[in-house]
């Protein structure tokens, strides 16, 4: 993690992506910690194999994982510090995060798996099922 940009306003976190949209999740929790709760306006999440202490790979990892319309959150109205200067009034800003991840597909629970036989009857509904997870 690097909080160092402009007194902790931007922060740029390095981690390994465990399901679908984990990046937000993890940007979400540092807004609840003390220090998020006033400090960072800008988060940027990357996957581990970008070091957040090197803004070339931070930057690579945006222009090429970032999709605006996918991987943005915005949070307007947002506490924030007294000390920033952009904030609309004093003490309230709007945050982002910024999701430069690389995308994982959506976890299907239970995909592929059969915990019971069905009866004769259900067949044709499964096989509906099936067409529809294609």
């Amino acid at each position: 993690m690097n909080a160092m940009y402009c007194h902790g306003l931007g922060t740029i976190i390095s981690t390994k992506s465990r399901v679908s949209g984990y990046g937000k999740i993890v940007g979400a929790k540092l807004l609840a910690t003390p220090h998020g709760l006033v400090y960072p306006k800008f988060i940027v999440i990357v996957d581990e194999d970008i070091d957040p202490f090197n803004l070339n790979e931070v930057m690579w990892a945006l222009v090429t994982r970032f999709r605006a319309e996918r991987d943005l959150v915005l949070i307007p109205n947002a506490p924030g510090s007294t000390l920033d200067p952009a904030s609309y009034s004093r003490g309230l800003v709007t945050r982002m995060i910024m999701d430069a991840t690389t995308p994982i597909p959506p976890d299907i629970p239970l995909q592929g798996l059969s915990l019971v036989t069905p009866p004769d009857e259900a067949s044709e509904w499964i096989e509906q099922l099936k067409r529809i997870m294609r």
